[in-house]
């Protein structure tokens, strides 16, 4: 009974959401700043690097660009840019002076969102897709990168009036053997409808 119930309220949601008046596909494209975060940065032992490698952690101010397509109210899909920045540091251990390494981040994802109505203006989400990551480790002694797939996911709020909305989002990316990339970020939406 329970689960009849639901198949019920599930179909009564899909065919509320082909009534709206969003009959139409929004499409929308937004940039942002974002306050980024790269702990305990390490890669995956590979070809370049047997047994793996590591640099600064990085934490930094950077940016992030998307493009989204809405094809129905409740349930969008989302392609992302994210730049999380460098981090370098001199080390001066015994068998070199003044070595230096940097780190550097970057990711694109795909994203599947669904939406929570919070109000006429305001809205939460949830978002989950593949990521494709780059972790690069630049030294005195050459160059690492990593590259890789997985599945990254994310929260936030957005408000919107007319054509332009404001997001505030967290999202973790899971890359290499880091603890993972972490993004908080504030970006400006303009859609089509």
């Amino acid at each position: 009974m329970k689960f009849l119930l639901c198949l019920v309220l599930v179909g009564l949601r899909f065919a509320t959401a082909q009534a709206d008046d969003d009959s139409e596909a929004r499409y929308y494209l937004g940039a942002g700043i974002a306050d980024v975060s790269v702990k305990n940065f390490g890669l995956s032992p590979g070809a370049q690097s047997p047994s793996g490698s590591g640099g600064p952690d990085i934490s930094a101010t950077s940016w992030k660009v998307l493009a989204g397509l809405q094809p129905i109210s409740w349930r969008w899909f989302e392609l992302e840019a994210d730049y999380f920045g460098t981090a370098s540091t001199t080390e001066n251990p015994p068998l070199c002076s003044n070595c230096t390494r940097k780190s550097e981040a970057s990711a694109v994802a795909g994203y599947l969102v669904g939406m929570l109505p919070m109000g006429r203006f305001a809205d939460a989400f949830l978002k989950i897709g593949p990521e494709g990551y780059r972790l690069t480790v630049l030294s005195t002694y050459g160059t690492v990168t990593d590259r890789g797939t997985r599945v990254a996911a994310g929260a936030g709020v957005q408000v919107h009036r007319g054509r332009i909305g404001l997001r505030l989002e967290y999202e973790r990316l899971p890359a290499g053997l880091t603890n993972g990339m972490e993004f908080i970020s504030l970006a400006v939406t303009l859609s089509t409808g």
